[in-house]
């Protein structure tokens, strides 16, 4: 009966593996391209890695009192090959003088549209964020300045993964396995007790 059990359990975890989901796992360097807006911005990326990294540092933009517009941005992007699930974990830091992310607020970009990490009266933050973005969209990362002076804000990325959609598995399909995991450890338990 022991061996059966053994054998049940093994099946199990060469089915969860035979199933495990391929993950793209950091920043492909060669898929990222750094942008400046205006040209003249100053902000810049600082990446811990080649080809790929496991995270990137965003700088945004300062000119000591250099007019920007408003509207100054740093981008790290890339555009999506396939439809995908991303998920990365983000720090945020103002080096601005005010020490408030108002002044230079972080984003991430799906398809045109930024969505804000952080903007309020914070100096930092942090969070993890999962978003569905699309085959073609162009996806990535925005730090700001709104006065274009006085500091810098840093944008740090880091456990970035992306996963496609067929290969999230569903919640009832690991139950099922859970549930057949625990009933064969429940009847080899019974067996050595008894």
């Amino acid at each position: 009966m022991k061996t059966k059990v053994i054998r049940g359990l093994l099946l199990m975890v060469l089915l969860l593996a035979g199933n495990a989901p391929a993950w793209a796992d950091g920043f492909v360097l060669s898929e990222w391209a750094l942008s400046n807006y205006p040209s003249n911005n100053n902000g810049y990326v600082v990446t811990n890695g080649s080809p790929i990294a496991s995270s990137i540092s965003l700088y945004g933009g300062n000119y000591n009192y250099i007019t920007l517009p408003a509207d100054a941005h740093t981008d790290y992007t890339k555009i999506m090959a396939a439809d995908t699930v991303v998920t990365f974990h983000w720090e945020y830091t103002s080096f601005d003088n005010w020490g408030r992310s108002s002044f230079d607020p972080a984003f991430y970009l799906i398809a045109g549209n930024a969505i804000v990490l952080i903007n309020d009266s914070s100096a930092i933050g942090s969070g993890s964020v999962s978003a569905w973005v699309n085959s073609g969209d162009v996806f990535g990362f925005r730090v700001a300045t709104v006065d274009g002076c006085c500091g810098r804000a840093e944008l740090t990325v880091s456990e970035l993964t992306e996963r496609a959609p067929d290969q999230v598995p569903e919640p009832s399909t690991l139950a099922l396995l859970g549930t057949g995991g625990a009933a064969l450890f429940g009847r080899w338990r019974r067996r050595m007790a008894g």
